[in-house]
């Protein structure tokens, strides 16, 4: 690691994804649990440390990217200290499904959470030349891949159960707390979930067999109905996926007889 160097943490970023530290929180939780209870790596996790430890080139960068990660003030700090470090959060995050973390009235989720793991090495100089190479894009490609085939499966469902730990509640998707986020994400006065989204709160996992069900829900048929004539409209998306804005503005009137990107507005 960097000489110590303070950091301000910034407020939450746009768009209700979680902060800064939450992402550093998570990889440390990671990290200590698969050290506590270690496990051989996954065949792509021993792929990706082949390729590494067999280029020398890319075995430098992936040591010096951990090195010019600057010291965080504070408790909470980058704890995955080098590429290997990396590699046992991403091994335990394979046969993990994404949870809600709860922290006083915050509620958040690292559903992303490779990005949590390499964002602050990719951010060095050594990390963008190392995530510029092609080679390594298609190792995480394949990992990525083998933990969607996970989320596809039954093992995802833990944090989707009905029945709900009161030591863990805070980690359940259909926790009370939760449940108000999702209808506030939904802009849905109603009293139950049920009568939003296509779910069961009778059957274990409110009826979805695997995480990625729960992720690619339906709205009930009558909720975000569309007028006949829009039906066969390719144009309109009705997207159930609770997610929060990046950014609100106000129409720029310059912009109003020319062509522009969205990038430029926001």
């Amino acid at each position: 690691m960097s000489q110590y160097t303070p950091i301000n943490w910034p407020p939450p970023p746009l768009g209700d994804w979680p902060s800064n530290r939450a992402a550093l929180t998570y990889v440390r939780e990671q990290l200590r649990e698969a050290e506590r209870n270690p496990t051989p790596f996954h065949d792509v996790i021993k792929d990706f440390k082949k390729l590494v430890d067999e280029d020398p080139a890319l075995k430098v960068l992936s040591e010096k990217m951990f090195q010019e990660i600057p010291i965080v003030e504070g408790d909470v700090t980058f704890e995955a200290k080098n590429f290997n470090d990396a590699l046992k959060v991403c091994n335990a995050i394979l046969t993990s499904p994404p949870y809600v973390r709860t922290s006083g009235a915050d509620i958040s989720a690292i559903t992303v959470p490779f990005n949590a793991v390499f964002n602050w090495p990719a951010a060095t100089t050594s990390g963008y030349a190392f995530f510029l190479n092609p080679e390594v894009n298609g190792k995480l490609k394949n990992m990525i891949n083998k933990w969607g085939e996970f989320l596809s499966g039954p093992d995802s469902t833990k944090y989707l159960a009905s029945d709900i730990p009161h030591d863990e509640e805070g980690k359940y998707w259909f926790s009370d707390g939760y449940q108000q986020r999702m209808k506030e994400y939904g802009q849905w006065i109603g009293k139950n979930i049920e009568d939003l989204y296509d779910c069961n709160p009778h059957l274990s996992t409110w009826g979805f067999n695997s995480w990625d069900a729960f992720f690619t829900r339906s709205f009930r048929e009558d909720v975000r109905a569309l007028s006949k004539d829009d039906r066969d409209n390719e144009k309109l998306i009705v997207n159930p996926c609770e997610a929060g804005y990046q950014n609100l503005t106000a129409f720029n009137a310059e912009y109003a007889e020319l062509r522009f990107q969205q990038l430029q507005v926001f």
